[in-house]
Order: C-alpha cells, then structure tokens, then sequence
C-alpha cells in the first residue's frame, strides 16, 4: 500500500519538530521526511545515539513514520579530493542514525555540473563516492537512493538506470522526483524504466511553459500526468512512501497548505 508523506521542512524549519510531526498527522498524513546535516537541522551528526532515537521516538509518539532523511551532507561534486572525503564520512554516518532510527531510505543530492565540475568528473566522483558508502548501505540495511534535481546530471531515464545498476546492490537505488522531471521528460515514462530501483518518491507538480522555479504549483494544477504517474507505480508494485515536497503559502493559517495538500494527493492516490 502506497503511504502519504511530507516534508517535515513544509511546516518550517523554525518550528519545533514536536509541533511540526503534530500538525503533519492532523492533516491526515502517515509519515514525514525528516532533515539531517552537519551541524543543523532534525537529526545532526554530532547527536548522540540516545539523542538520535529521541526523534525518532518523536515521530513514533505523534503516530507517524520517519521513513526518510533529507540530507545537508556536502557535495559529492568537488574538485578538492579531501573536501570528497569530508563528504563520505558525514554520509557513512548517515547511514549509521538511518540504522538508529529504523529509516530505510537516505537522499542523495550530489551537487551540481558546472564549470568546475565537468559531468565526466562528476559522474566519477559521484561513483566512487557510492561505492565507498556501499558497505555501509548493506550492512545497515539503508538504501542510498541519488535523486533527479536541477543539477544537469543523470538527465536520461536510460542513464539513470546504469548508474543505480553498476553498484550490483538493493542498498543503492533511485529517489524519483515526479515535478522535477517534467521540464525535459515525463514522469510515467521515468517510473516504468526505473522499476523497482525507484526507492522512494517526491511528489511536486510544474507546468512546462513556465521553465523556471516559478513553474512549481500545487498537485493537480500543472502537467503531471498523475493517472499515468499513479498507473506506473501499481504496475511497478511500488509500496512505499510517496512525499510531497510543494511549497507553502504565503498566508497560511492553521496550516491550511498542509490540508490542502493531504486532500490532493488522497486524490492523486485514488486515480
């Protein structure tokens, strides 16, 4: 069965994750996508194990699931070998709270291609990195799953693929991002070629003929093809969290965005 998430950041960083997990179970959802960074955020990597199994309980206690962590790790797209290394151990130690708290999946947002870091070099950065952290991923039972953003990287469904099958393991997988995807693909074609690599998904809507960040809008209001999306995730078997990551309102009382986005994706779900 296909569970209903948010990001624990809709609610604002500002405030506190007991109050945030609160008012994400009122408005009808099953899990929250937690944040994780160095020195910030849900969980930071200087927490103590006791510490790191206090949040977790905290979502337990507010009748939701942490199934994911949103990470503020560094970038895996450097030129600098040792600011490389900095990255994979902040990650390794992600995939160890991950085990702490009985989380399944760990994003990975890499970096950008640009003029320092040519898409060749990131592309190898990027696959010794994910093969440093593969026994990690194995042994704690988490899957590193390198998502689709506006980074000029993996922009083929087909190149995807090959990455995520190169490492030969079930700890290493795709995080699908539905509205990401739509200025130069389409969403359902993605899902049916990535299969069962598809270790979670990020719903958002856009509309093409914007092309910028100001294409992002509500569910249902842009040109995902949600029947088809929601088609291709039963045909996968797909079971796990899909989470949404739209934006807020500028006036927003009692968290209004929140209801109104549970009540579309209940939609979404249903097609």
């Amino acid at each position: 069965m296909i569970k209903k998430s948010i990001v624990r950041n809709h609610v604002g960083r500002d405030v506190p994750l007991e109050r945030a997990l609160k008012v994400i179970k009122q408005a009808g959802f099953d899990g929250a996508q937690l944040h994780i960074g160095v020195d910030s955020g849900d969980v930071r990597l200087g927490m103590t194990d006791k510490e790191i199994r206090g949040v977790g309980k905290q979502a337990r206690d507010a009748g939701l699931k942490a199934h994911s962590l949103m990470p503020s790790l560094g970038q895996m797209f450097n030129p600098d070998p040792a600011a490389r290394v900095e990255v994979i151990d902040n990650f390794k130690r992600g995939l160890e709270i991950c085990k702490l708290m009985n989380i399944k999946v760990l994003l990975v947002h890499p970096g950008a291609v640009n003029e320092d870091c040519p898409y060749d070099l990131a592309y190898q950065w990027v696959t010794d990195a994910f093969k440093k952290l593969k026994p990690t991923a194995e042994k704690t039972g988490c899957c590193l799953a390198i998502e689709n953003v506006w980074n000029k990287f993996l922009l083929s469904p087909l190149e995807a693929r090959h990455f995520v099958d190169q490492f030969k393991s079930d700890a290493v997988g795709f995080y699908f991002d539905v509205g990401n995807i739509i200025p130069y693909g389409f969403a359902e074609q993605w899902i049916r070629i990535l299969g069962k690599r598809i270790a979670e998904v990020h719903f958002k809507d856009f509309r093409r003929n914007v092309g910028t960040g100001a294409g992002f809008v509500p569910l249902l209001a842009g040109d995902v093809n949600w029947p088809e999306v929601m088609k291709e995730l039963r045909a996968i078997r797909y079971n796990g969290y899909v989470c949404s990551e739209v934006g807020g309102y500028q006036h927003n009382p009692d968290y209004q965005s929140l209801k109104d986005i549970s009540t579309a994706m209940d939609a979404i779900l249903k097609m």
